[in-house]
């Protein structure tokens, strides 16, 4: 072999060499070569978080991971810069299937995907049963039923099945309403009997019956709460004027038209238009507002307070004041009601057919629409932060939230089976009007109560 054959040889080397070496380094550094636009790109990757365990991830109909039984988390990547449609599935649960975008260089997720079980199993918790009300720490649970003349209130404890405590209302008692403390200690209990309106306070702590009637609260009260702060002490408006109970009761606010809490703070919003701020005793009074909301007369009110931005529905039409720009802005109407998420990153608006939310975090506050129903929709309620369970006539869904391609909403159970009028549509549909549908994060189940029978479902998320 003469030198320069030798030469060309290890010429020829060294440009494969370079040629495989560089294809390598580009490899490595996430750089593909896409067919379909027929260019060098850069790769990107996928996030999943996954309940529950050892759940198959599908990208494009191949089978890229699987989650642990520890580790719920995946990450995929060197993905092509494209839409991917991606599928999660595990046996015995709905699968959540979704195209998401990928990008060059950056990581799409998805951090809360909750497979749904198929076909979860119900069993009666309690019958003779007539309504049902969770704490706001969802361990204990009041049960109303019914008495010869009057309701009793059974209570328990959902963790730890305790006896129950019972409180008895006679004289013909309807309840109207009942209100827990921010610590789930105490209840007040609105009732009607001999045509007469009156307030008992119940310590669910002490098992004793409640005592008389609270003197200081009547037919003329409203917008009654307790002390987010201190459970021994109740608010309420009387006359435009917001009292303070605790072993006096005081005037500290004037012209209230309607209040909340936020950060042991009141937040009110004044009969003149003006939305202030003050302590709990009303002192260090701030006005919020720049331009005053134009308050009616024969308007009813509701104000929802985050840090970022206050809400206020005027019958059904829902305004916004941003606690920087200190201006009112119309969003959105009608608005039936307002529930803020677990999390209180996201906001969410409700009336009879549709379902909106906001994702508080955003720089710019923005409805987004998830979904609309020719039935009514009822006894919807967050079930996490990315979850929504609701009742649309005998049927119990359950959605995400996460509105990049189509809505992953499943069919969770069908009431009218747990119906004795089942058979019967015109009494099935009297019987669903009375039905009441709660879900439980302490104990992670879903209750719903027809036909006098209180049903409980198994354990459904993590």
């Amino acid at each position: 072999m003469t030198k320069k054959t030798r030469n060309i040889i290890v010429l020829i080397f060294i440009f494969f060499f370079l040629l495989v070496g560089s294809q390598l380094i580009f490899y490595s550094l996430g750089y593909r070569f896409d067919f379909e636009t027929k260019k060098i790109v850069n790769t990107g990757g996928l996030y999943l978080k996954v309940w529950p365990p050892v759940a198959e991830i599908f990208v494009d109909g191949k089978l890229k991971e699987k989650t642990g039984i520890i580790i719920n988390s995946v990450l995929i990547q060197n993905l092509l810069p494209k839409k991917h449609e991606v599928l999660i599935k595990k046996e015995g649960y709905y699968p959540w299937k979704k195209n998401l975008d990928v990008r060059e260089r950056e990581v799409t997720r998805a951090d809360n995907v909750v497979l749904i079980k198929e076909n979860p199993l119900f069993e009666i918790f309690k019958e003779k049963v007539n309504d049902f009300f969770f704490s706001p720490d969802q361990k204990t649970i009041v049960l109303k039923k019914s008495a010869e003349d009057g309701f009793g209130l059974e209570i328990f404890n959902l963790k730890k099945e305790d006896n129950k405590k019972i409180f008895s209302f006679s004289h013909n008692a309807k309840l109207l309403d009942l209100k827990w403390s921010e610590d789930s200690k105490k209840l007040l209990v609105k009732i009607e009997a001999d045509k007469e309106i009156e307030y008992f306070l119940i310590d669910q702590t002490a098992n004793q019956e409640p005592s008389a009637p609270l003197g200081y609260l009547d037919k003329n009260t409203q917008e009654i709460s307790f002390n987010p702060a201190n459970s021994k002490e109740i608010f309420f408006v009387k006359n435009g004027s917001l009292y303070l109970k605790n072993e006096k009761i005081l005037p500290i606010l004037n012209k209230v038209t309607a209040y909340t809490f936020l950060q042991n703070n009141i937040i009110w919003l004044e009969k003149s238009g003006n939305v202030l701020r003050s302590d709990f005793s009303g002192n260090k009074i701030e006005v919020l507002n720049e331009t005053p909301f134009p308050v009616k007369k024969d308007g009813v009110y509701k104000v929802v307070a985050h840090p970022n931005i206050i809400f206020i529905l005027e019958n059904e039409v829902l305004y916004t004041l941003d606690t920087k720009t200190k201006e009112f802005k119309k969003l959105y109407s009608p608005v039936k009601e307002l529930m803020l998420s677990p999390d209180n990153q996201k906001i969410l608006y409700l009336n009879d057919y549709e379902i909106s939310f906001s994702d508080l975090t955003s720089p710019e506050l923005e409805r987004i629409f998830l979904t609309r129903f020719s039935e009514k929709n009822e006894d919807c309620s967050w079930l996490n932060p990315s979850y929504l369970v609701f009742r649309i006539g005998d049927t119990i869904k359950i959605s995400e939230t996460d509105t990049r391609d189509e809505i992953n909403m499943v069919d969770l159970v069908k009431l009218g089976k747990f119906s004795k009028d089942y058979q019967e549509a015109e009494k099935l549909t009297l019987t669903l009007s009375k039905t009441k549908v709660l879900w439980n994060g302490s104990v992670k189940k879903l209750y719903f109560l027809i036909t006098n029978t209180l049903f409980a479902s198994e354990r459904l998320f993590p």
